[in-house]
């Protein structure tokens, strides 16, 4: 890999929440790439680390002690290390030497800038109609001990949206399908949209620019209808969700599923959404427009941008 690696002008890993402990569980590095210092320092072209997300879920075990000397390494050895939420900066900083940490910058993940890497299909699905993805990996760290209740809680919700809007649930893998029995208990109708690997990109940018409102509680889920440029009201379960939106400012955009009046809001800020989508629209574009000002910023600070112009060559 490290002879490989040597034979390019350069490496970029990203995006994505790579620094997760049980995703890819190793001793090497502690985290998904299993790159040790040996071979780190073999490395002689530059590395370059964009949209990293910090992953650890709340109440989740820390990293190994090896992943405090990898994190050191990669920071120092870094041509650019930019992680995709300022929380992530945050919380990666709290492994690093002081010398270190004003290395690690602000790097949006791609996928919230989509429009400006791809041409975003223009939809008007009549009836319109509501997006819902749940996350069923790691539910205890998710749901704590209100799984069923919150579960339940999403399901009215939907029950009483269904009236006005269709539903389409957004299953990203296996485990998102958990949420069936909650939907059909309620005698939700709903249509089954598997996003698998089979899907290129056009398809996953028309199934996330056409809904008129997005429920999202994967990270992804989150950043690609924005990137979009739909309405998405964050369901947060993860940290990462309400960093996005802190970044954004637009902590609005999200409810905490831990929250006491959980249902209630979830009902009324969809209403909202769904009833002011220009003005949202609106927003989201100029969150985006900064976002992508962060983004060219970043680029040309380490040489990767070829011109001056919207241009990216990565």
């Amino acid at each position: 890999t490290v002879m490989l690696a040597n034979n390019t002008n350069g490496i970029i890993i990203g995006g994505g929440g790579l620094f997760l402990k049980d995703t890819n569980p190793n001793n090497i590095s502690g985290w998904q790439w299993p790159c040790s210092v040996n071979e780190l320092d073999k490395i002689k072209v530059p590395v370059y680390y964009l949209g990293i997300g910090y992953n650890r879920f709340r109440g989740q075990d820390d990293f190994e002690p090896v992943f405090y000397e990898n994190i050191n390494k990669i920071v120092s050895q870094a041509a650019f290390f930019g992680m995709r939420n300022t929380g992530s900066v945050r919380a990666i900083q709290k492994y690093l030497k002081n010398e270190l940490k004003e290395k690690v910058v602000f790097q949006p993940c791609a996928t919230t800038i989509l429009s400006k890497l791809y041409t975003i299909p223009v939809i008007q699905e009549e009836p319109p109609f509501i997006a819902v993805n749940c996350a069923f990996d790691r539910s205890a760290m998710r749901y704590g001990e209100y799984k069923d209740e919150k579960l339940q809680a999403i399901s009215r919700v939907l029950k009483k949206l269904s009236k006005q809007y269709k539903v389409k649930y957004y299953i990203h893998m296996k485990s998102d399908e958990e949420m069936f029995p909650y939907l059909d208990e309620q005698n939700v109708t709903y249509e089954r949209v598997y996003l698998n690997m089979q899907l290129d990109t056009d398809d996953f940018l028309r199934l996330y620019a056409s809904p008129a409102l997005v429920w999202a509680m994967r990270g992804h889920a989150q950043l690609i209808p924005f990137g979009c440029g739909t309405p998405t009201l964050s369901i947060i379960t993860h940290d990462k969700l309400q960093w996005f939106l802190e970044d954004i400012g637009h902590i609005e955009w999200g409810i905490d599923i831990l929250e006491n009046n959980f249902e209630k809001e979830l009902y009324e800020r969809s209403i909202f959404m769904l009833e002011n989508q220009l003005k949202i629209k609106k927003e989201i574009e100029i969150e985006k427009e900064k976002l992508w000002e962060v983004t060219v910023r970043n680029l040309r600070s380490c040489n990767l941008l070829s011109h001056t112009s919207h241009q990216v060559s990565i």
